[in-house]
């Protein structure tokens, strides 16, 4: 019996097999990038939102800010104008690019407005409001109500100030008229309570006057005949003036 070749006890390497693993490393990288990536556009995703919402609020503010019917003017701590809206811009009959970078005090041309008073007024409340006299560029004159309040900062020091103006110039102006009116109504009520007592007092002059007319009638006006006593009611009778029917002053006699 013939003995086969021995087998040996070494395995056999089949050329085919798989390669070599993939080390934990790049497992862990190959899991992690799926997720990396979502997140990252969840996070581009809100970046964007977030975004379009802040110029939506900034828009918003916008127009707000340009809806208020009162002039708004912002200043550095300096008192310098920054910002005007288009309303105050109106009022002033200046544009913004005109305006920015000069003073308060400058502009509204009063004294009461400069660093340290706007920082005053602005501390003290019984202070933040005033009225001042205001110029326009075509010589127009109007009256403007003022207030002056803080800007809100971190700092213990205020880093600004916010200026709230309006035109107060009809509304002058109509309580002018109101005034004039209600002295008007004053004197004529007064001159209605009166009228009873004038009326005595001229009812007793024109008597007197006709009394005086009477007695020159019966005495001889020459004089020749008359006492001094006389004489002398004569002489005050001719001195007296009086206002015609036409309005005009002239001799009684």
């Amino acid at each position: 019996m013939m003995l086969g070749t021995p087998r040996s006890s070494t395995p056999m390497v089949s050329t085919n097999a798989p390669a070599v693993a993939s080390s934990p490393v790049v497992r862990l990288e190959k899991l992690i990038s799926p997720v990396r990536c979502v997140s990252l556009q969840r996070a581009g995703k809100q970046l964007r939102e977030a975004a379009v919402e802040v110029a939506d609020l900034r828009e918003l503010n916008q127009v707000i800010v340009n809806s208020i019917q009162s002039g708004l003017m912002t200043t550095d701590a300096e008192s310098r104008i920054l910002y005007v809206n288009r309303f105050g811009e109106s009022i002033l009959g200046r544009s913004l690019a005109a305006l920015r970078g000069q003073a308060v005090r400058a502009v509204l041309d009063s004294p009461l407005l400069g660093p340290s008073e706007l920082g005053a007024r602005a501390a003290t409340r019984a202070l933040a409001r005033l009225e001042v006299s205001y110029r326009r560029p075509e010589g127009q004159r109007l009256e403007l109500g003022v207030s002056v309040t803080p800007l809100a900062t971190q700092e213990a020091s205020p880093g600004g100030y916010l200026v709230v103006f309006q035109d107060l110039t009809e509304i002058r102006r109509l309580e002018e008229e109101v005034r004039t009116k209600e002295k008007l109504a004053a004197v004529e009520h007064s001159g209605q309570a009166a009228i009873p007592a004038l009326e005595q007092r001229f009812n007793q002059r024109l008597a007197e006057l006709e009394e005086d007319q009477e007695y020159v009638r019966r005495n001889n006006t020459g004089g020749e005949f008359m006492d001094a006593a006389a004489q002398e009611l004569i002489r005050r009778i001719a001195t007296r003036r009086w206002i015609g029917v036409d309005g005009q002053e002239c001799d009684f006699l």
